[in-house]
């Protein structure tokens, strides 16, 4: 049986769903719907391609269509349940929507929902390989490698906050060079990913630095394109990537990082030294000699491609979660007196800050929890079901097969404020 649900005419003639609260276009041409019968429950089958890609482009690559997915979820949850499937494009999509069913996969079958699938810009960049977007086995032993990594690198030690203490001092006096002066938003990014680039490559770097300057520039760009209306194609058609062009300036930008990171790591080769490992690269480099012997996992591919995770995902993450509480306390003054006022209060006008004052600052510590609530860093990034597995009554059959037919993935977002009400997405290519 088929069913249309309600739609009304858009911009230029072509019909989307107004479901939210500023009535802004969810971009969809046409919405029909029907029971499916294939074990998945509800199907959504988006017919055309997106109306209107400006509502898709961002400043730091955030896809307008991950709140547009929170309601038009939240819409079809209420009529169908918590479990139902949608098709974008050539993919296929089992959506768990509400916090109970959320709650139900990540808690009670994670093992179950802990694979990736291959989205095909992240498949051509890193080639199945590195921390993020590996699966199985390999996705396995590489993140429980980084993260003893991490660990013995200072990561939630005294040795960390005193690497970020003295990189607060570089950024206030960078701040002060302004005398008063307007400056840009973008400049705050310098200081965490200085911290990210010291776990990296074992030093900090001057901000003047021309590898500084220019792996700053290069992830700014990349990021710019990953928001790409055409790159939210590319992924949804891999087909017509050669009519395409974001997802081919992004791959020729990461090039140049992974030039960088190369170069970085034959050094690391020549001068390792495994009592003292000063950086992740040389704990990556020391874990790849030290395997050799038999067969490994820390391929020079894998190698390259963990280091690109760090240096891409570690730190503009940080960055615009900082840009992100700068504005939000612009919008809400009242709020930022408040955090204002418990800072002078605990740490007087010169004291920088510990992990130990979070206890004597609750309010600003709820303040910098919500900010991470309110943003939506990462909307669009899936898994995929590493088993056969039930849930809620439906069979959700293993992936077989990264970018064939069939094979399922999932993804859980945040919503426009940030909980778990938006829901998981498991996808099928």
């Amino acid at each position: 049986m088929v069913q249309h649900w309600h739609c009304c005419p858009g911009n230029g003639g072509a019909t989307s769903v107004e479901v939210f609260q500023n009535h802004r276009d969810v971009a969809l041409r046409d919405v029909v719907w029907y029971r499916g019968g294939d074990g998945l429950g509800l199907c959504l089958v988006i017919l055309g391609v997106f109306s209107n890609f400006n509502d898709l482009n961002s400043r730091t690559g955030r896809s307008a269509t991950a709140d547009h997915w929170f309601f038009l979820s939240l819409q079809i949850s209420e009529k169908y349940g918590p479990v139902f499937t949608v098709h974008l494009g050539m993919q296929q999509a089992v959506v768990l929507s509400g916090y109970e069913a959320v709650k139900d996969a990540l808690l009670n079958t994670a093992d179950v929902f802990a694979d990736r699938p291959a989205i095909p810009i992240f498949h051509h960049i890193q080639h199945g390989n590195g921390v993020f977007f590996s699966s199985q086995e390999l996705w396995k032993t590489t993140r429980r490698f980084t993260l003893a990594a991490m660990r013995d690198l200072g990561m939630g030690k005294r040795l960390a906050e005193e690497r970020m203490l003295e990189e607060l001092q570089f950024l206030i006096e960078l701040i002060k060079s302004f005398q008063g002066g307007p400056f840009r938003l973008r400049l705050l990014n310098t200081a965490p990913t200085n911290i990210t680039f010291a776990i990296l490559f074992g030093r900090r770097f001057d901000y003047g630095d021309p590898t500084f300057v220019t792996l700053l520039r290069l992830i700014d760009e990349v990021m710019l394109l990953l928001g790409s209306p055409f790159l939210h194609l590319f992924n949804f058609y891999p087909f017509l990537g050669f009519l395409l062009k974001p997802h081919k300036m992004i791959l020729k930008k990461v090039e140049e990082v992974c030039v960088i990171l190369k170069k970085h790591i034959q050094e690391s080769k020549a001068n390792i030294n495994g009592n003292n490992l000063m950086s992740y690269i040389d704990a990556l480099v020391f874990k790849q000699e030290e395997d050799n012997k038999g067969s490994t996992l820390f391929h020079d591919a894998n190698v390259l491609a963990s280091a690109l995770d760090l240096l891409m995902a570690g730190t503009e993450t940080t960055s615009t979660t900082l840009q992100w509480a700068v504005l939000l306390m612009m919008k809400y003054p009242e709020i930022q007196k408040k955090v204002h006022a418990e800072i002078e209060r605990v740490l007087g006008p010169d004291c920088l800050p510990t992990f130990e004052d979070r206890k004597n600052m609750p309010f600003t510590n709820a303040v910098i929890h919500e900010v991470q609530r309110f943003v939506t860093l990462l909307p669009h990034v899936p898994r995929c079901t590493s088993a056969d597995t039930h849930f809620k009554g439906y069979f959700i059959p293993k992936v077989r097969a990264a970018l064939q037919p069939k094979s399922r993935r999932w993804h859980v977002g945040q919503n426009a404020r940030g909980d778990l009400e938006r829901g998981l997405l498991l996808r099928t290519q």
